[in-house]
């Protein structure tokens, strides 16, 4: 995958957040009907890599993305979805 930029992210979607130790990009996957929420974050000193975050019962874990495309039970189908759509504008950029 190519490096992403922080233009392109923001341009499809992603919002600015801070922590107490840096600033990154964030994006909430589309949930529709899955079971669980899950998240991306972006660093702009990782531009070629994101987080996938998920969301259960209340606590957050960063997973792989070979993990999060596993889509046990079709309990995550909008998010992968949502992903792959992502994944492929990036790489049209």
């Amino acid at each position: 995958m190519k490096k992403a930029t922080k233009e392109e992210l923001l341009k499809l979607g992603f919002k600015e957040k801070e922590n107490e130790k840096e600033k990154y990009l964030t994006l909430m996957l589309n949930k529709g009907k899955d079971r669980f929420y899950y998240f991306l974050e972006w660093y702009e000193d990782e531009p070629g890599k994101f987080y996938i975050n998920e969301i259960l019962t209340g606590k957050i874990k960063t997973i792989s993305e070979e993990d999060f495309l596993v889509n046990t039970n079709n309990l995550k189908t909008n998010a992968i979805e949502h992903y792959k759509q992502i994944m492929e504008k990036l790489q049209k950029n």
